[in-house]
This record gives structure tokens, C-alpha cells and sequence, in this order.
């Protein structure tokens, strides 16, 4: 059975010198030890602010995104 977690995925803006602007959109783990999840903003459906909740799925090379959620009941 493939492994599903629900997430808070979060923006990152990037601007650099040259004026040139980036988005990377990541998911932290609950441990500061743990790898970052990385996205590209093409892998993630339009959703509003800077934070929104996921469910993702850990498929062959890596996690997807499978559909934006509610915020859970359990989440601060």
C-alpha cells in the first residue's frame, strides 16, 4: 500500500539581485532533522495565501500532490 500523508505546504519567494523572482513551495517535517519536501509550483494545484493543506502520496521517485484538503482538525 502506498503511503498518503496530509500537509501543510508552504510558498517560498525567491528574489534575487538581478530582479529575477522564483516560487518553491515545500513541506516541513515535524522534526528539525528531517529533509524538506520540495514541489515545484507547476507539481501544485493554484491555492490561496502563502499556506494551504494536502494530501500527498509517495509514488516512484518521490511525493505527489493528490488533492488540496481542509486544514485537519489536529493541525495548529
Amino acid at each position: 500500500m502506498q503511503e498518503q500523508r496530509t500537509v501543510k505546504l508552504e510558498r517560498l519567494r525567491t528574489h534575487r539581485e538581478d530582479g529575477h523572482r522564483t516560487m518553491s513551495l515545500f513541506v516541513r517535517p515535524n522534526s528539525r532533522r528531517g529533509a524538506w519536501i520540495w514541489f515545484e509550483p507547476d507539481q501544485v494545484p493554484e491555492f490561496e495565501g502563502d499556506m494551504g493543506w494536502f494530501e500527498i502520496e509517495r509514488r516512484t521517485g518521490g511525493w505527489s500532490i493528490v488533492r488540496q484538503v481542509e486544514k485537519p482538525a489536529w493541525a495548529r
